[in-house]
């Protein structure tokens, strides 16, 4: 997915009107610490919460769609820095939920995961749709 909240909330949108889908999304910061978010819905039903129902960013966000933006407005956003090993640990932990979810099929029992590099810590958090129970 792209790293931009506004565009992300046009995916996750989209995402949330059709029957059958996974969004994978994962990020960093300029240091150790990253996420990865797995959105899923099965026959019409939420498996695990809209991203929005934990991060605001999505309702509201605060940087707009690149694709809004004009060539001159793009050539103005920074690019940050970000460290490979953070990178390539969103990365990985992106590729071992698309093979519990998609490849094994695997009901989802997180949505989202946290983790700091620099301490050594990786922590998931239940973000099934509790309001709903989904047969696989």
């Amino acid at each position: 997915m792209v790293d931009n909240f506004a565009a992300r909330k046009v995916i996750f949108d989209a995402a949330s009107k059709l029957d059958n889908v996974d969004v994978f999304t994962g990020g960093n910061d300029d240091a150790y610490f990253g996420s990865v978010y797995h959105y899923q819905r099965r026959n019409g039903q939420d498996v695990t919460d809209h991203p929005v129902t934990m991060h605001p960013e999505y309702e509201n966000p605060p940087d707009r769609n690149p694709g809004e933006l004009s060539c001159q407005e793009r050539a103005k956003i920074e690019g940050g820095t970000q460290i490979l090993a953070t990178n390539m640990a969103v990365a990985s932990f992106l590729l071992a939920r698309v093979q519990k979810t998609i490849v094994n099929e695997e009901k989802p029992t997180e949505g989202e995961i946290y983790f700091d590099l620099g301490v050594g810590k990786a922590e998931s958090y239940d973000r099934s749709a509790s309001r709903v129970e989904v047969n696989a």
